[in-house]
C-alpha cells in the first residue's frame, strides 16, 4: 500500500481569489482585509503540471481616459 499524501492547506482571498501559503490579515494582491479563508489544496495527479490560479472573476474592460 502506498503512502498517503499530506493535505496541503492554502488561504484563498474571497475578494480576488489570490492564493497565499499562510494566513495574513490582509490580501497581498488586492489589499482586502480579513478576506483569506483556509482551504485544502487539491493534490495534482501523477504527471500533472501545476498552474496558477487566475481567480473567479471575469475580466472587465475599463476606460482609462477621464
Amino acid at each position: 500500500m502506498g503512502a498517503l499524501a499530506k493535505d496541503r492547506i492554502v488561504y484563498l482571498c474571497a475578494e480576488c481569489g489570490a492564493e497565499h501559503p499562510k494566513w495574513a490579515g490582509q490580501c497581498g494582491e488586492c489589499g482586502a482585509w480579513n478576506s483569506l479563508t483556509e482551504q485544502r489544496a487539491v493534490p495534482l495527479g501523477k504527471g500533472a503540471r501545476g498552474g496558477g490560479f487566475a481567480g473567479t472573476r471575469s475580466a472587465a474592460v475599463e476606460n482609462l481616459s477621464t
